[in-house]
């Protein structure tokens, strides 16, 4: 049986580090995924708890996906620095 790694590092924190290497401004991330500015600064500052709709909107447009172990608790955020598009439509069609 293999390792497995949980990041210490909270949701916000891994998505500010996945917005910066995009390149992209809190307000420039708010607009790409259709929300607010304070809704990306509750995200990041980790003060508010996003529906999964809302963080799976700020993850496709960082490029990311978030990664789960087995018992539902993130792993971690992993961005691939292009918009995920795929999951741009499955938030969608919700």
């Amino acid at each position: 049986m293999g390792l497995c790694y949980v990041s210490t590092m909270t949701l916000g924190k891994q998505l500010r580090i996945a917005r910066n290497k995009r390149g992209f401004t809190q307000q420039a991330l708010a607009n790409r995924a259709g929300l607010s500015l304070p809704t990306i600064w509750g995200l990041e500052a980790d003060r508010t708890k996003p529906d999964l709709t809302t963080v799976l909107k700020v993850v496709a447009e960082l490029g990311a996906t978030l990664e789960f172990n087995e018992g539902g608790r993130l792993v971690t955020v992993s961005s691939s620095g292009r918009a995920n598009r795929a999951a741009k439509v499955i938030v969608a069609d919700e």
